[in-house]
């Protein structure tokens, strides 16, 4: 595992406080073994998630350009007044018109202005407060980016159903003390994993570091507890 060095995402009494629980629970190499390979995971695909985001921020402002919402300061969202917008970036999410927009994961102020993370949070589970904050991919969390993943079409649909599956087994995991992490639910998480780095199209070198988890040949060293923390706090683990 190689530090990075991520943005505060979230408090750090929240990572301490699950971190205790999780050293509590049987098996806990394997839970390590698993938050270790949903982070190395998460990290692989941050650089298509911006690209996608990037495409989607620049195709839906040149579809409002015409109906002059590119100033949006609407004070709530969806806004009536720019009903527009919203069919425009639901034409990216699976499903279509149906789709229900997580309005509150933006700040309606920003939805077409630089950053294109404030479209990108639509697509991402309803989390609110702790999304609301948040306008950088190295900000956000292995269910967010899963999320956007599985909702936004721009991605192609292998990638969209590895991450779907990837985001199930994310949130299994987050239940510690109704999880068994028996040797086949860790080869179980961690090749959901790398179904997502390899549909990804992410190097075999960083797919690598997952078969070295999943192989179970008795090398592994557990992180130390400030690694352990910073991979905590990077997934935001106590947020469902």
């Amino acid at each position: 595992y190689t530090r990075t060095h991520p943005p505060i995402m979230a408090d750090i009494e929240d990572a301490r406080s699950w971190m205790a629980r999780l050293k509590e629970v049987r098996e806990y190499e394997n839970h390590v073994k698993f938050l270790e390979g949903l982070h190395i995971c998460v990290r692989a695909v941050r650089g298509l998630c911006g690209d996608k985001a990037t495409q989607l921020f620049n195709d839906v402002c040149a579809k409002a350009f015409g109906e002059d919402v590119s100033l949006c300061d609407c004070a709530s969202w969806p806004c009536r007044e720019h009903r527009a917008l919203w069919e425009f970036v639901k034409e990216h999410h699976h499903l279509g018109s149906r789709a229900r927009l997580s309005f509150h994961n933006s700040d309606p102020s920003l939805c077409l202005r630089a950053n294109p993370w404030h479209l990108a949070k639509l697509f991402m589970p309803p989390m609110g407060r702790s999304l609301l904050g948040k306008s950088s991919v190295q900000e956000m969390d292995a269910s967010s980016l899963f999320g956007f993943i599985f909702n936004c079409t721009l991605f192609n649909e292998d990638l969209r159903q590895a991450a779907g599956e990837a985001r199930a087994q994310r949130n299994s995991f987050c239940h510690l003390e109704d999880k068994e992490m028996t040797a086949e639910a860790l080869a179980e998480g961690l090749t959901a994993f790398i179904r997502v780095m390899a549909a990804a199209g992410s190097s075999d070198t960083e797919r690598a570091k997952l078969e070295a988890l999943r192989s179970n040949d008795g090398s592994y060293s557990l992180p130390d507890d400030d690694t352990l923390l910073e991979m905590i706090r990077g997934e935001a683990l106590w947020v469902l």
